[in-house]
């Protein structure tokens, strides 16, 4: 991401709306009982719960005070939990913003700070249980008073909630095609940003889709099978031909003719793909791929596993 996202115009993703400075929570939303499922809003101003849980934080303090009462490698697992949740509550505060700032370029990516919650329920979740710990011996009475706890103060969230609004593809594709709020442009994009698609009216009407078309009138382009990552097109041309790919170009994006590798540009205003085909019948494939610089981050995070698997074995 570091070296790649010098290619995109990222303040669709970042900016406005989605720009992290606006989305730091109000203490007390970590403590509300409120419930919903709303839209994400503007400072505090959210539409459904961000709340930690009031009986995983009471167990987790549980566990806390009675931590001198456990074994000693129990104990330290206790701490750093706790610690874990204690550094992600302060950077969902407004008051840890000018420590985002150093990192913006990377970290606003993150979008909303409350994020960080799910990295919260998983160490609240191991801290409640270690505060079956914190008693000597736990009985059976004990056992069931928690589970009874749990149950009753987690029941009313379990009451299922009815919208009338209906979600579809068509209500989806109209969503974006209005807010366009998760639309992302590269650098290649010279235009302005497109307020259609020619897609869009064949994914509303379920057709196959046609992802590239011939830009001279000597040439015929047929799609045999898209996906996500690769395209297959059958191109006849009676002289050499223009394909125009209905994908942003991008690094990555590689072009085979007939197996053999060719060459891909970037065209028009909106930097979509452009092949070059030589005269007869040809079968054209596009795939993502990795670059140079993802094969090396994919090759540091093995060496990380690695790492990681032979620290655990080592002090096992």
């Amino acid at each position: 991401m570091l070296f790649e996202q010098r290619y995109l115009t990222s303040d669709p993703l970042i900016g406005g709306f989605f720009n992290y400075r606006k989305h730091f929570l109000n203490a007390h939303q970590l403590f509300s009982p409120f419930w919903g499922y709303g839209y994400a809003g503007e400072y505090g101003a959210d539409q459904f719960s961000l709340q930690l849980g009031l009986v995983p934080m009471l167990l987790a303090f549980v566990a806390i005070l009675g931590c001198a009462r456990m074994r000693a490698t129990i104990c330290a697992h206790v701490v750093l939990f706790a610690t874990i949740v204690v550094a992600m509550v302060f950077a969902m505060l407004p008051i840890s913003a000018p420590l985002w700032e150093p990192f913006a370029s990377v970290i606003a990516f993150v979008q909303f700070p409350w994020r960080l919650l799910i990295v919260t329920s998983f160490a609240l979740a191991f801290l409640t249980g270690a505060a079956l710990h914190a008693l000597a011996a736990p009985s059976r009475v004990t056992m069931w008073t928690f589970v009874v706890l749990i149950i009753a103060v987690s029941y009313p969230y379990t009451q299922p909630q009815h919208t009338e609004a209906v979600f579809t593809l068509q209500t989806q594709i109209e969503f974006e095609l209005k807010e366009g709020e998760l639309l992302g442009d590269t650098i290649w994009m010279t235009g302005d940003r497109p307020k259609d698609s020619p897609l869009v009216e064949q994914y509303l009407s379920g057709e196959p889709l046609r992802k590239a078309i011939a830009l001279d009138a000597h040439a015929h382009v047929e799609t045999i099978r898209t996906g996500g990552h690769s395209t297959i097109l059958h191109v006849d041309a009676s002289a050499p031909a223009r394909v125009l790919v209905y994908t942003r170009y991008f690094p990555g994006w590689t072009a085979y003719r007939d197996g053999e590798r060719i060459a891909i540009e970037p065209y028009g205003e909106q930097g979509l793909i452009l092949v070059h085909v030589p005269a007869g019948s040809h079968i054209v494939t596009l795939r993502f791929e990795d670059t140079p610089i993802r094969r090396i981050g994919a090759v540091i995070s093995l060496l990380a596993l690695f790492v990681t698997l032979g620290g655990l074995l080592r002090f096992r």
